[in-house]
């Protein structure tokens, strides 16, 4: 009898998820971001085990560094996610095509700049984050160029919910990236083929979702798309401090520690933000629904859409926050191999760490996709403090992941209570 009401209750919440269009989306994102996620764990399993302690937390070390500096590229495709939502709120979804062509052309022109700041900075870089070559940061510097255009033509997809496409690109950059890095690591270019690897799976990415952008690149929009906007600031603002709070800790511990500790902290790192990457088709989703139903001015429906967006984070971060606690011996052993299994003190509290993280960005995606951007002071606050900690402690890393937990349990607290201030 018991048995028959469990199954019973499992296939209406089955039921009931898949005729939510959030849980039916997410659930096709996940798919494609789990697909996604498996090969870069590939990708990382055969980087940690053919570069070594070494050249894996430099190829951690510059990831991040691409991380932060790919910001704007957030910014650019948010405001785009959100032009495209509203237009096809308003049945003009045909001229998405006209939005991507305004920001590739700004996208160029920003990331242009960039790669020169980076060329002309990579001696201190190199040295700055303790690197063998300054050729690194060339490396990284063109990978960063290739996958700064992409987020545009993703936003145009993401905005007008073509989740199928969104999906299709999601996986194939990090089957080029898996391609091409395990290729040249094993012809001998090491941390350079890694990096290439980056490259060549921006660049992929990028040519898959202009194939799937709708046609009208050439048509005019009846308003300008301004990027530079106060909103866009505020909008940069938050997206820099919680990519900040996702990163910082790697770069300072890869500033304060000997190459091989660091490589083993950088493999911890990478094994908590899992729970990241495994929530990360949540926010995908809630932003453009939240900001169609603020349009419209359907408030309570946003607000009921953000609370099954953190009951599903938390339903898929349960289990392998369980698994983590239980034995993070055997998942550094699974994820990179026996030599970091010495890193397996440092899951656990970096896995708690990420797990708030998850719940912060989906808070964060909430708040923005209304048009509200109070968290940006908390969420610098908190970059400011985890940031402060880590430098305090020298980059210890035996108690660097409880800064993070801090920090991402008072974040949470504050944009909860932002979010139900309606």
């Amino acid at each position: 009898m018991t048995g028959s009401l469990g199954a019973t209750l499992v296939q209406r919440l089955g039921t009931r998820m898949w005729v939510d269009p959030l849980a039916r989306a997410g659930g096709l994102l996940l798919l494609a971001s789990t697909t996604a996620n498996a090969l870069n764990y590939l990708y990382t399993l055969l980087m940690s085990r053919s570069l070594g302690l070494e050249g894996y937390g430099s190829v951690v070390a510059l990831f991040a560094l691409i991380g932060i500096a790919a910001v704007p590229t957030g910014v650019v495709q948010n405001v785009v996610v959100d032009a495209t939502a509203r237009l096809a709120a308003q049945g003009l979804g045909t001229r998405a095509g006209a939005l991507l062509r305004v920001a590739l052309v700004r996208l160029v022109a920003l990331y242009g700049v960039t790669l020169a700041l980076i060329l002309t900075g990579s001696t201190y870089l190199a040295r700055f984050l303790q690197l063998p070559e300054p050729s690194l940061v060339t490396w990284a510097g063109l990978a960063l160029f290739c996958a700064g255009l992409a987020p545009a033509a993703l936003g145009v997809l993401q905005g007008l919910q073509r989740f199928p496409s969104l999906g299709l690109t999601t996986v194939l950059g990090p089957l080029a990236k898996l391609g091409v890095g395990v290729a040249l690591v094993g012809l001998g270019w090491g941390v350079h083929g890694a990096v290439v690897g980056a490259v060549a799976g921006a660049a992929l990415a990028l040519a898959t979702a202009l194939f799937f952008v709708p046609a009208g690149w050439m048509a005019r929009l009846r308003e300008p798309v301004v990027f530079l906007t106060p909103t866009s600031w505020r909008l940069a603002g938050n997206l820099m401090a919680f990519t900040g709070l996702l990163n910082l800790d790697v770069l300072l511990v890869k500033h304060y520690l000997a190459p091989s500790e660091a490589g083993l902290y950088a493999a911890a790192s990478t094994g908590g933000k899992v729970l990241l990457f495994m929530t990360g088709a949540i926010p995908a989703v809630l932003f453009p629904q939240v900001i169609t139903l603020h349009t419209r001015g359907q408030a309570a429906e946003a607000y009921r859409v953000l609370q099954r967006a953190l009951g599903y984070t938390l339903i898929l971060i349960a289990p392998a926050l369980a698994v983590y606690w239980a034995a993070p011996a055997l998942v550094m052993q699974l994820l990179f191999g026996q030599a970091y299994v010495g890193a397996a003190p440092l899951l656990r509290p970096l896995a708690l760490g990420m797990a708030g993280f998850a719940v912060v960005g989906a808070l964060l995606t909430y708040q923005v996709g209304r048009q509200r951007f109070d968290c940006l002071p908390w969420l610098a606050a908190g970059a400011v403090a985890e940031a402060l900690g880590v430098v305090a402690l020298r980059g210890e890393a035996a108690w660097v992941p409880y800064v993070l937990i801090v920090v991402a349990a008072a974040l949470t607290w504050v944009l909860w209570r932002l979010a139900v201030r309606r």
